[in-house]
């Protein structure tokens, strides 16, 4: 009987060691990805003029798009958690662009392939690539430039409204980020300063102090998130030629004001109250008056700066939503 009993227990035990020796086979948890990722993984492509375009889509296809313009050093990461939310507050199609060189668009090294014209005309051969005639155009940072110099574009019927936060049409109300001051104040060329401050070896310090002057929550500023953006800062040449180009937007203004006037279409300002770059008392009142914006759509949001999408996404998907949902 013990011999019976002993032999089970050595037979139990046997099968445990077995068993254990099994486990090594069992497949490791997957590491967890990192926001980029994320992201990279939600992006679509498609071929325009040559080159590789990079653009978030979310949402029915339909007649009601809306095409949504980053500005620097960002790209279509930047409406990583708005994209989605605002499909799904509305029935629009909802596109957030990588310009030419910046994020996962190709970056080619040919000259004048990021000039503020070559971006706005690129703009518009994008929706063209998608079969979009028609479009809403959200406006950010140099991805205002980039719009205003489609107003002047004689395909400007194809803008059916127009969504504007933190950007900037004239010099009034306009700090430069530490990162640019030299530039706008002569001391050094676009070229000679770009190149220094976005080396590889200080990039992620640059992008670092960007996100901090910009995002008003310094809590948000993880190194994942600036790791993230910095990603996105390979092709200076793409810097280079925006601030080179940028003096013709200002030239245009006149003519820029002028086609404001003949813009008859829903226009919605969106602001972030403490951006330490766009004065939120100045700037948006002047696109107030210029496009004779219902005060209705002009919300200046608290505790947000100059990358609200960072700051405040439910707050601006909620206004968005809104405006869309009235006004198309």
């Amino acid at each position: 009987m013990y011999k019976n009993l002993i032999w089970i227990i050595f037979l139990t035990l046997g099968l445990t060691t077995i068993s254990s020796c099994g486990d090594d086979d069992v497949t490791e948890p997957e590491v967890e990805k990192t926001l980029l990722e994320i992201h990279q993984e939600n992006l679509e492509s498609i071929t325009v003029d040559g080159n590789e375009l990079s653009y978030l889509d979310y949402g029915e296809s339909s007649d009601k798009v809306i095409i949504l313009l980053h500005g620097a050093p960002t790209s279509s990461f930047l409406y990583r958690n708005i994209a989605p939310e605002l499909a799904g507050e509305t029935d629009f199609r909802v596109i957030a662009l990588d310009l030419l060189g910046f994020g996962e668009s190709d970056k080619p090294t040919r000259t004048g392939a990021y000039t503020v014209q070559s971006q706005a005309a690129r703009v518009y051969a994008f929706a063209d690539a998608l079969g979009i005639d028609n479009f809403v155009l959200g406006l950010h940072d140099i991805g205002g430039s980039v719009g205003w110099t489609m107003f002047l574009s004689d395909q400007i019927d194809r803008i059916s409204g127009l969504l504007i936060t933190d950007t900037s049409l004239e010099p009034v109300g306009f700090t430069p980020p530490t990162f640019a001051a030299p530039i706008f104040t002569g001391q050094v060329s676009p070229e000679e300063h770009i190149e220094v401050i976005f080396d590889e070896s200080v990039i992620k310090e640059t992008t670092e102090e960007i996100l901090k002057e910009g995002i008003f929550n310094e809590d948000l500023v993880t190194d994942e998130l600036i790791d993230a953006y910095a990603s996105s800062i390979t092709q200076t040449e793409a810097y280079i030629e925006f601030f080179e180009s940028s003096s013709s937007v200002i030239a245009a203004i006149p003519m820029i004001k002028e086609a404001f006037i003949q813009f008859d279409k829903p226009v919605a300002i969106l602001w972030g109250k403490e951006d330490l770059f766009l004065d939120a008392d100045i700037i948006p009142a002047l696109f107030e008056t210029d496009l004779n914006v219902p005060v209705e759509y002009v919300r200046i949001l608290d505790n947000a700066s100059h990358y609200l999408q960072e700051d405040a996404p439910e707050e601006y998907v909620n206004f968005v939503g809104s405006f869309l949902n009235a006004e198309f």
